[in-house]
């Protein structure tokens, strides 16, 4: 029984991402597996019961479904086995590109690489008793499914969008590793969610599913003005997440920790925001989104983790409502048709076409194709070739 607490584990490592090989073979991308995941044995006795689940979701199909980055955003025992439980049948599935798994405080925010989809998983409640020969556990895990790890704040029929949450118990009598403890409940959980049933809605079935884009098509990194009035509060501000999404100058988040005073801060900064040049679009029950051209600025703040996940990537108990402030900053109709046309114009095949159109933001389509209708309509010189076929790709 006393094995139970033997240290044969390093308990969770940077999350290893894989990518297939033209053999069909998978690699491994990153080298931080130094850790050891541990001896996995148990003798015991008792199974995890999923007691509650409850699932929204939107079809878009086609969407290409080869390239998933698993987050977990806020740390817990089981929120990680179940990332890692998601990575082993993704590897399993045929026609993936690429698995990653991003553990806790290891969050992809160092790299512009965006995936086709992020599955961000969060601790919602987490509550365990751990005794020589006994393990009660139960808690409750939000998954989602979205191409931004940050909540866009334009979200449509036309954007994959799935959120779950499923509730968790388990009562085990025996000697367990430290490495199996948690194990169990997170293939009860993944069974239950189904992670791969819904990549099938999102690849489609009447057309042939829509390939990941090869990363030479993807622009880098854009430096994106600085939002001044932020700059204020150096030492009470946190990034939370530093934008990784194509099409995109910025897509940023921090946390702002008023020090008790929500209400005040709040409007102190909105007033420095409209100082600095930014249009207060909406406002009320505390919260204000502003706008300075095409870039828009949500502030509101987070009363619990519980539904405000998206700001929040590290559970923490704190004095006092923090200020959630989150920078979406999208690409231009003009900026998105001149970067099509130019992949276009280096070999991007209509295909591949679709997979990028499917990837941007819903309202950078709407307004794409606006745009391109404008041109078509209008007395100006012909439409080049590669407008005509990008609006042709939006129409159909």
């Amino acid at each position: 029984m006393l094995f139970t607490y033997v240290p044969l584990t390093r308990a969770f490592n940077q999350g290893p991402m894989y990518s297939r090989m033209a053999s069909g073979d998978w690699s491994v991308r990153n080298l931080d597996l130094r850790g050891w995941r541990g001896l996995r044995w148990e003798w015991a006795s008792g199974q995890p019961e999923v007691t509650s689940y409850v699932g929204i979701h939107t079809e878009t199909a086609p969407y290409p479904c080869q390239r998933i980055w698993i987050v977990c955003r806020t740390p817990g025992q089981v929120t990680h086995e179940l990332g890692a439980a998601l990575v082993q049948r993704l590897l399993a599935r045929p026609g993936m590109v690429e698995v990653a798994l991003f553990t806790h405080r290891q969050l992809p925010f160092s790299e512009y690489r965006s995936p086709d989809l992020y599955v961000t998983l969060d601790a919602l409640e987490e509550d365990s008793q751990t005794l020589p020969g006994y393990l009660s556990a139960h808690g409750r895990i939000e998954l989602r499914v979205q191409p931004s790890l940050l909540p866009r704040p334009v979200e449509g029929p036309d954007e994959p969008n799935c959120v779950v949450q499923a509730s968790y118990e388990a009562r085990r009598f025996g000697a367990i590793s430290a490495a199996q403890r948690w194990a169990p409940i997170a293939d009860a959980l993944a069974d239950r969610i189904d992670l791969e049933a819904y990549l099938d809605e999102l690849q489609g079935s009447d057309t042939p599913p829509l390939p990941s884009l090869e990363l030479h098509w993807l622009h880098g990194p854009i430096q994106c003005a600085p939002i001044l009035a932020l700059q204020r509060y150096p030492f009470d501000l946190q990034s939370m997440n530093t934008g990784t999404a194509w099409m995109v100058h910025d897509d940023s988040a921090w946390s702002l920790d008023p020090h008790g005073e929500t209400q005040r801060i709040g409007d102190q900064l909105v007033a420095q925001l409209q100082t600095e040049g930014w249009s207060l679009m909406r406002s009320g029950s505390g919260s204000a989104t502003l706008a300075l051209g095409p870039r828009r600025l949500d502030i509101r703040p987070m009363d619990s983790l519980e539904g405000q996940a998206e700001f929040l990537p590290e559970w923490q108990a704190r004095d006092g409502r923090l200020l959630g402030i989150h920078h979406y900053h999208p690409f231009s109709a003009e900026e998105c048709a001149e970067y099509l046309q130019t992949c276009l114009g280096e070999g991007l095949q209509p295909i591949q076409l679709d997979s990028l159109l499917h990837l941007i933001d819903p309202q950078q389509r709407r307004e794409l194709r606006q745009l391109l209708e404008r041109l078509a309509a209008s007395d100006a010189p012909a439409m080049t070739t590669a407008q005509q076929t990008i609006l042709e790709h939006l129409r159909g």
